[in-house]
């Protein structure tokens, strides 16, 4: 070995001496008497965007929350616990004339579950026709 790049190939080889055993383990377990006709076939795998789950609907006023129910805030998931947290799932802001008790109920109201992701619904995926027509709270159009 030298201690600088010379201009002429070495005459010694880097190691002491060649080695009779491979220097990395096989592919195969053992080898086979043939070689392979054609290489391994790779399959591609589809690229996965995320891992997080969709998000519930976002919380509202509007409904009345129960136990085990979810929503989403701040793209992430809350589940409702049960009582006695339950009734406070439905108040959205803390009440300042609460007692202690009470404020800590809210506070441990809604259990953080995970993150989560909106599920992005294309324009024109949204489309109705203009020949639809309602059925049972559904929108149909003839064929």
């Amino acid at each position: 070995v030298t201690d600088s790049p010379t201009k002429e190939p070495t005459a010694n080889p880097v190691t002491d001496s060649p080695t009779k055993q491979p220097t990395q383990k096989p592919v195969t377990d053992s080898p086979t008497k043939q070689p392979t006709q054609a290489p391994a076939t790779l399959v591609a795998l589809p690229k996965m965007t995320s891992v997080a789950p969709h998000c519930p609907p976002h919380y509202t006023t509007s409904t009345t929350y129960t136990a085990g129910d979810t929503i989403e805030d701040g793209l992430h998931i809350y589940q409702c616990q049960s009582p006695p947290y339950e009734e406070y799932c439905n108040i959205a802001e803390l009440v300042e004339t609460w007692n202690d008790n009470e404020k800590a109920l809210w506070g441990d109201a809604w259990l953080h579950v995970s993150a989560c992701e909106k599920l992005m619904v294309e324009d024109d995926m949204m489309d109705v026709r203009d020949d639809a027509v309602a059925v049972g709270g559904a929108t149909e159009a003839p064929i």
